[in-house]
């Protein structure tokens, strides 16, 4: 089992990221329309294990990357996070909606990186909705932490 909050497992190359520190967080930012998008955990290029300039970067010639070392994304993890949805009244005094295009791809990477064992368990999310396991949940209980520890109790094995 990965050690919540603390492994990951990279988008590109699905390996296990160790540690925050071996981990980069990237996404796109389009100026022109004001928002962000595409957020993706991978190795850091240093460890990336497919090795090259960019390792399991996908960001690196996209116009408007952004992106950081993910243990600074951690350490300021709830600021960095809503920061995106909205920069405060002294940055932003009239805004007007949120500024991420893409909530689902939004909210799965927040998931990712606050909710213990989902990181690890929406490996087996398909599997799980496939033999009827979130039937009888609702929309939180499918993300507690019992519920998520039993999705990868009962699908590690394969």
């Amino acid at each position: 089992m990965l050690i919540p909050l603390q492994q990951f497992i990279c988008d590109t190359c699905k390996q296990v990221i160790e540690k925050p520190e071996d981990g980069w967080i990237e996404w796109i930012h389009d100026s022109e329309k004001g928002e962000v998008h595409s957020f993706r955990i991978t190795h850091h290029h240093s460890v990336s294990p497919l090795g090259g300039r960019e390792g399991c970067y996908r960001h690196g010639n996209a116009k408007g990357r952004a992106d950081d070392h993910l243990h600074n994304v951690m350490r300021h993890l709830i600021p960095e996070l809503l920061m995106h949805l909205d920069p405060g009244p002294y940055h932003d005094p009239e805004i007007k909606r949120a500024r991420i295009s893409d909530i689902r791809n939004y909210v799965d990477t927040f998931r990712r990186l606050t909710i213990p064992y989902y990181e690890e368990a929406r490996v087996y999310w398909d599997k799980a909705i496939a033999d009827g396991v979130f039937d009888s949940q609702n929309e939180i209980s499918i993300y507690m932490e019992e519920m998520l520890k039993s999705v990868i109790e009962r699908y590690s094995e394969y």
